[in-house]
């Protein structure tokens, strides 16, 4: 008899542009294909299957997004861009195949830049928090900003403030939650000269109603981005760095025991 396998379900969100002969224009649509794996590998996969359409108009959704599991559903995070307004939603899925109608999640009213979300969930696997955090541009700076939803996302309160770049054009967080409940998010920031040196960080002991203000982790050379942040236990957390070392990219780690009070430099793993 054929011995059983583990299957384990993932799936991967591809990104491209459609180009519109006939309006010499395009439009930006969202696919999806569900892979399989086994033990051995590759198992099986599904058909290339179109998730989000976009608009009539030459926009549509972008390929920065969040993406994750958590219980038995799927959670997708993307910018969408109709046109007019420009959005973070959320979508939601019970097997990576069919998926929910768009949710919003940012609450900027001025059609402003808002893009490259980060998330993570907790609590109930029916109905779980869903903490977000993206890149906002609604006040003529570059903001990292945040929002809670306590309904599995069917709804978002109003977001906070987390940090303000004046002299940044793009910003790119990560955002991480500990056994205790409390907050971390990471982030870098793209100047207008288009330079990346510094790595930031905040911390919200309220579910995200409050966050510290930003400190330093890293200070690198001009392309030291993007930083992403795990956390565990009461304040223990990681932060990796895709560190640009004359011409070359090395993952730089740093490590806190006390939620980001300090921070200790690792051994480089690579070089």
């Amino acid at each position: 008899m054929k011995a059983m396998k583990q299957i384990v379900s993932c799936f991967a969100i591809l990104v491209f542009l459609v180009q519109l002969i006939d309006a010499q224009s395009f439009t930006r649509q969202v696919f999806q294909r569900n892979m399989y794996f086994d033990s051995s590998g590759l198992d099986s996969q599904t058909p290339v299957q179109l998730i989000d359409p976009g608009p009539a108009s030459p926009r549509g959704p972008y390929g920065q997004q969040g993406m994750t599991k958590y219980g038995s559903q799927y959670y997708l995070m993307y910018r969408y861009f109709d046109g007019v307004s420009n959005n973070i939603y959320l979508r939601t899925s019970p097997d990576g195949l069919s998926w929910t109608d768009r949710e919003i999640v940012s609450d900027d009213t001025s059609n402003t830049t808002q893009r490259f979300p980060a998330m993570v969930l907790a609590g109930s696997t029916q109905q779980p928090d869903i903490y977000a955090v993206w890149q906002d541009a609604r006040d003529a700076e570059v903001q990292v900003r945040f929002a809670r939803s306590t309904d599995g996302g069917q709804t978002f309160g109003p977001s906070v403030v987390i940090s303000t770049h004046g002299d940044s054009k793009t910003v790119l967080a990560s955002l991480a939650r500990d056994d205790s409940g409390n907050l971390y998010v990471v982030w870098n920031s793209g100047t207008d000269s288009n330079a990346w040196f510094t790595t930031w960080f905040s911390r919200s002991t309220d579910n995200g109603l409050t966050w510290t203000p930003m400190s330093q982790v890293h200070n690198g050379r001009i392309f030291s981005f993007p930083a992403k942040i795990v956390a565990r236990n009461n304040g223990e957390l990681l932060v990796g760095i895709c560190d640009d070392q004359n011409s070359r990219n090395n993952l730089v780690v740093y490590t806190s025991t006390n939620g980001g009070d300090s921070w200790q430099l690792q051994q480089q793993p690579t070089n």
